[in-house]
C-alpha cells in the first residue's frame, strides 16, 4: 500500500457520515477502532494477531519416572484457556506436546492480555485437569506449573509421583474420557493387557507402547481412590 511501511502496524478505524437531510445536527458518529493490522509486500493490507505465549510444566502420571526425574516420553495434549466466569466458555484451545521434562510452549490467538483464564489439560488418558483459579496473561505471556504442588489444581486434584524433587502429575486411568476412573476403564485395560496389546494406544498409561499389569494397577489404585474430574 502506498506510503505505508511494511515493518510498522498500524490501526484503521472508521465512523459514520450521516444524511444531512435526515440528521442535520449531527453529521459524524463518533471513531470506532476495530483493528490492528500490518501492510503486505505483495500489497495490500493484513490483520495483525498478537499471539499470547504460555509457558507450561505439566506430569502425567504414569509417564512419570521418578528414578529419573522426568517422563519417560514427550506426547501430544489439548491445552484449553476457559472463561473465568459460569458456564466457563471455552475462549481458545491449542494441540501441544509436552516433552519428557514436562514443559511446553503453547501459543493462543484468541486469549488476551489482562483478561483472566482456567487454564485445562486434556490428555488422551489422564483426568481433565483444571489449573487452581483463573490466570491472566501479562504483556503476551503467561508461565503456569502443575507440578509444584497439589493446590496447582482446582480442588487439590493432581497425584505426588516424586518425593525430591517434590512433583505433582496428573492421574492416570481415565482411558474412556468421561470424566472419572472406574471399573469401566480398568476392565478396558485389562482387555488389552490380556490380548498383549502394543502400539500407541490408550490404555497404556505409562508410554511404554505395550499395555500391561503396570497399566492395570495404576487405573485400578485410581478407581478405588474415586478419582475423577474436579471443576468450579
Amino acid at each position: 500500500m502506498n506510503g505505508l511501511s511494511s515493518t510498522n502496524d498500524y490501526k484503521w478505524r472508521a465512523r459514520v457520515q450521516y444524511n444531512p437531510a435526515k440528521n442535520p445536527y449531527q453529521t459524524y458518529g463518533p471513531w470506532k477502532y476495530y483493528s490492528n493490522f500490518s501492510t503486505d509486500p505483495q500489497g495490500g493490507f493484513k490483520p495483525k494477531v498478537h499471539p499470547q505465549i504460555l509457558s507450561l510444566t505439566v506430569f502425567c502420571e504414569g509417564f512419570y519416572d521418578a528414578g529419573i526425574n522426568s517422563m519417560t516420553t514427550s506426547d501430544t495434549s489439548v491445552v484449553l484457556l476457559r472463561s473465568s466466569v459460569s458456564p466457563y466458555t471455552v475462549v481458545d484451545s491449542a494441540r501441544s506436546v509436552i516433552s519428557s521434562n514436562g514443559t511446553a510452549s503453547i501459543s493462543f490467538l484468541n486469549a488476551v492480555s489482562g483478561t483472566p483464564y482456567y487454564i485445562v489439560i486434556k490428555h488422551r488418558n489422564t483426568i481433565e485437569t483444571w489449573s487452581a483459579a483463573p490466570l491472566s496473561f501479562n504483556g503476551g505471556s503467561l508461565s503456569y506449573n502443575f507440578s509444584a504442588s497439589a493446590a496447582s489444581a482446582y480442588g487439590n486434584n493432581l497425584k505426588q509421583v516424586d518425593a525430591s524433587p517434590v512433583k505433582f502429575a496428573l492421574y492416570s486411568g481415565d482411558v474412556n474420557k468421561d470424566g472419572t476412573i472406574d471399573l469401566n476403564d480398568v476392565i478396558q485395560i485389562y482387555n488389552g493387557a490380556n490380548t498383549f496389546l502394543t502400539g500407541y494406544v490408550v490404555t497404556d498409561l505409562t508410554g511404554n507402547y505395550v499395555v500391561d499389569l503396570t497399566d492395570l494397577l495404576m487405573a485400578y489404585n485410581n478407581s478405588v481412590n474415586f478419582v475423577s474430574v474436579i471443576r468450579p
